[in-house]
């Protein structure tokens, strides 16, 4: 989890980083900007608030029923298309002479990558909570540096409420990425599925994994699609190097 460090130059004077993610939380003491002083003021030191497993919370709450929805698309795809040849080995789509079986995946992923384009502006941004973090980041800024001259319990107070504050907005910002991600993720994924269904598009077939139940096939290659164009790309050439490698070690072998 993110957590928020306020660094004191050794002058004791200015800033050097305000707001700083780390993988873990600091040690003890590491948080602190300088030593208390006289009169027993406390300094700001990490945000008490922002903090809490909130925004993981909220993901598995979107997560979950986008799961379901990948599921259930799968399912109802399976229901309404048909292919009686499926068990038949090398049935389903094939491409014109001079194109690669892979050319299906790469134009149906690149459809699905324009399809989703004006899509995905329709989904909510972060810009607005991330214009809200950057303005309570540069107050909290200014709150710092303003207790770090007068060093008055007021002006601390203040400081390390605006530093809470700050870490709230980026814990938003955070939340909404991954709403964003997920929800953009559902619907490439359903939109994949379904199309592998009505074009009888079998990725795991094409890379010489047989005996697989349908809904599973569809749905593997409806996630393939739907991951877009650049994954499919590095995923065929890996399984074409691989291929190549095979074949090389076995005609130096003969």
């Amino acid at each position: 989890m993110a957590t928020f460090n306020l660094l004191q130059s050794p002058e004791g004077g200015t800033v050097k980083a305000l707001l700083e993610r780390a993988p873990a939380a600091p040690a003890a003491g590491a948080a602190a900007v300088a030593a208390p002083p006289a009169g027993g003021a406390t300094t700001p030191t990490t945000p008490t608030t922002g903090q809490s497993d909130a925004p993981s919370a909220a993901h598995w709450w979107i997560s979950i029923p986008a799961i379901v929805i990948v599921v259930v698309a799968a399912a109802a795809a399976l229901h309404w298309s048909h292919d009686p040849n499926y068990k038949i080995p090398g049935s389903g789509a094939k491409p014109i002479a001079g194109l690669s079986l892979f050319a299906l995946f790469f134009v149906a992923a690149l459809a699905l990558e324009r399809f989703l384009e004006p899509i995905a502006a329709l989904v909510p941004s972060v810009d607005q909570a991330a214009n809200d973090f950057g303005a309570k980041k540069a107050a909290a800024a200014k709150a710092v540096a303003k207790a770090h001259q007068t060093h008055a319990q007021p002006d601390l107070d203040d400081a390390q409420k605006a530093l809470d504050d700050a870490a709230t907005a980026l814990a938003k910002v955070d939340r909404h990425k991954g709403d964003r991600v997920i929800a953009l993720w559902t619907i490439a994924t359903v939109l994949g599925i379904v199309g592998a269904a009505a074009l009888k598009l079998y990725f795991l077939r094409v890379v010489g994994i047989e005996h697989v139940p349908r809904g599973l096939e569809i749905a593997a290659t409806g996630l393939i699609i739907g991951a877009g164009t650049k994954p499919l790309h590095d995923l065929v050439s890996s399984i074409q190097d691989s291929k190549d490698t095979a074949k090389a070690a076995a005609t130096a072998a003969t």
